[in-house]
């Protein structure tokens, strides 16, 4: 048990009380908008807001999130989980089992044009005939609108090299450029750069770089992340990074952010719990939300608004600021949310995360979870047993009940799910903390 709890305590860090960058009026509450269905991802284009999600639903605002009107749905349909615009009028949303919609009016209305059965887990498109997707492992260019795809040819002539990387992001910038973001694994990132339609690529490393966050921002690559400085003088430290590029192969740096950031859309990161950055351009420019920790990976912003995608959609009126809004005050050790998606085939995302605790409950225990699959990929039903008490059973009910299936299926007819499995739960705080800890860690199936 001894060893257990070092494992925990080896992968948390202590997050010390941060002073307040600046004082302003907290903006007002986040609300729950009205939806029909789980939504899982937003944009902001055409002077309007656009989520989608379960159900193979679309769903518009044009006044700040306060009302949405439907505009696609298909019960019983795929689970939707990336939407964009290239230009006013081109809209492209992917999703599982190789769903692929698109419209050519501004998003009245969306056809569908499914190639393959795989899950798309990204794509981009530079106008309505350029676009790429990641199915799996490989990364597939189209040259007439998504039709036809074809493999990158340094992944499909390599499939060894697969697990030695992992594709982070990518963007088709016009007809002919084209990136991709990559990690070695144990190793860097590094882009893997096409002038000429895929043609011929070549791979750009840069030192101590790790910006896979990769963007299409007026007609130039953006990419953000971290670099090490003074790493050759006793392991150095790192820096928040911001990089921009014309042609993929020579890279500048662009703007200082004034602290790490994570959670980049191409409107932007956000800094911290009530505070996005807009890192494009010359100077940073600022949005504060309420920060009561609803603030959410997927986000989106416009009309005066900020909305955010996960179990329910939320949004809140954002107020534009010079200065970083004033970072909260937290004083527990904290730990890394973590990509769990290996547990399962079917799991599209699966995270681990932490939450906060009386900093008296000291638990170590290994405990069973049952959870169900809906029809449409969401999970209807967690089970949890062994939990010290309800309340750390429903933080743990919570986070399981927020994971993404691809929706079940037996002979094409949509079913439900059950999958069964066990972790570690460790909960403790460090002397002086105002608050514990309770983070999950599972075990990898064999």
């Amino acid at each position: 048990m001894r060893g257990l709890f070092d494992l925990f305590l080896a992968s948390s860090i202590f997050l010390f009380a941060f002073p307040c960058l600046t004082e302003s009026t907290p903006p007002s509450a986040w609300w729950t908008a009205s939806l029909p269905f789980r939504p899982t991802n937003l944009t902001y284009k055409a002077d309007a807001l656009w989520v989608c999600g379960a159900d193979e639903m679309i769903a518009k605002s044009d006044d700040g999130g306060k009302s949405w009107q439907v505009k696609h749905q298909k019960p019983n349909g795929e689970l939707l989980l990336k939407i964009a615009f290239a230009g006013e009028m081109f809209g492209f949303v992917s999703g599982s089992h190789g769903a692929f919609l698109r419209t050519s009016n501004g998003g009245e209305t969306w056809t569908s044009n499914m190639v393959g059965t795989s899950t798309v887990k990204n794509i981009s498109f530079a106008d309505d005939r350029h676009g790429m997707r990641q199915v799996g492992l490989n990364v597939e260019m189209t040259d007439d609108g998504g039709a036809h795809w074809t493999s990158v040819v340094g992944f499909d002539t390599n499939p060894s090299n697969k697990d030695c990387f992992e594709v982070l992001s990518f963007v088709r910038l016009d007809s002919n450029r084209a990136t991709v973001a990559l990690h070695q694994k144990e190793g860097e990132d590094f882009f893997f750069v096409t002038r000429d339609d895929g043609e011929t690529w070549k791979t750009i490393h840069l030192d101590n770089t790790f910006a896979g966050a990769l963007f299409s921002w007026n007609s130039q690559y953006w990419a953000f992340g971290i670099e090490y400085l003074e790493r050759q003088k006793s392991g150095g430290y790192s820096a928040p990074v911001v990089l921009h590029s014309p042609d993929g192969l020579n890279w500048s740096h662009g703007t200082t952010s004034p602290t790490e950031f994570s959670s980049c859309t191409s409107q932007g990161c956000i800094l911290y719990d009530g505070a996005i950055a807009n890192l494009y351009g010359e100077k940073p420019a600022y949005l504060a939300v309420p920060a009561d920790g609803t603030l959410q990976p997927a986000w989106a912003a416009g009309k005066g608004s900020v909305c955010v995608a996960g179990p329910k959609l939320k949004c809140a009126q954002a107020e534009n600021t010079a200065t970083p809004p004033s970072r909260p005050y937290i004083s527990r050790p904290i730990s890394t949310v973590v990509n769990e998606s290996r547990l399962f085939d079917d799991c599209i995302s699966c995270t681990s995360g932490s939450f906060a605790v009386p900093n008296t409950l000291r638990f170590m225990a290994v405990l069973d979870v049952s959870l169900d699959v809906a029809k449409d990929g969401t999970v209807s039903h967690v089970d949890v047993r062994k939990a010290p008490n309800p309340e750390v059973e429903n933080e743990i009910q919570n986070i399981i009940g927020a994971w993404l299936f691809e929706p079940p299926r037996e002979g094409g007819v949509p079913v439900e799910r059950n999958h069964k499995f066990v972790f570690n739960l460790g909960c403790f705080a460090f002397p002086g903390n105002d608050q514990g800890t309770c983070s999950m860690l599972f075990i990898p199936k064999r």
